[in-house]
């Protein structure tokens, strides 16, 4: 199945280009969303109740799907013309609402594994055999069926000879990356960085893990 994140392996000078041009990253844009959201919601509990909460919630998220890469791709979030779009249905209701996104998976994966309604899912889970491809030990996301029994990832078919490569790269990047966690070493840390088909080479990495470092080094002080 095709997804939109392998744009950024593909086109990565249009996504720098793009976030260059608009001044702020999509991470910056949903840091900004959700500190609204979170600011909203209290608002609304101090002075209404949970049906304006949800409200606020709702056009939120929805401001936040209908600018969905486009920050990335256009060098523009098109905050201001998705928030106009939003409002102009009115405030939303709680009955109205549909249990979608990431909330939905959870609660299929819920419902499949107390076999109350088992189903297929997309999910991610131990590769097991789905994609020879791979380590049998290795996470991928694929169709998997879930039932009671646990869960059982599907063959998803065979990838294109031109994906294979950038599928076992950005793998063996994510296995370097978590041995270097969790044997704290530093020097694994900056390999796992340099394999990633975004970083152009060994010392490019170590800038990047040097920077890190210099922001975040309460969270980092574990590699040695």
């Amino acid at each position: 199945m095709p997804t939109e994140y392998v744009y950024y392996y593909y086109d990565p000078h249009r996504y720098v280009e793009g976030v260059a041009r608009a001044g702020s990253s999509r991470g910056q844009d949903v840091m900004r969303l959700n500190e609204e959201l979170l600011a909203g919601i209290a608002r609304c509990f101090e002075t209404g109740g949970v049906e304006e909460a949800w409200s606020t919630y709702s056009l939120l998220l929805g401001v936040r799907h209908d600018t969905y890469m486009r920050t990335d791709t256009e060098g523009d979030s098109h905050q201001a013309q998705a928030r106009s779009h939003r409002g102009a249905g009115g405030p939303a209701r709680l009955d109205d609402a549909d249990v979608g996104g990431y909330e939905g998976v959870a609660l299929q994966v819920i419902a499949g594994l107390t076999s109350r309604r088992p189903a297929q899912v997309i999910v991610n889970t131990r590769n097991g055999s789905a994609m020879p491809l791979l380590e049998p030990d290795d996470v991928v996301e694929v169709p998997t069926f879930v039932h009671g029994g646990g869960l059982q990832p599907l063959a998803p078919g065979g990838l294109p000879r031109s994906a294979r490569g950038l599928v076992a790269q950005v793998k063996e990047y994510e296995r370097t990356l978590v041995e270097a966690a969790v044997t704290c070493d530093a020097g694994l840390a900056e390999l796992a960085l340099s394999l990633n088909p975004l970083v152009p080479g060994i010392s490019v990495a170590r800038d990047l893990l040097t920077e890190y470092r210099s922001h975040h080094g309460e969270h980092l002080a574990y590699l040695r």
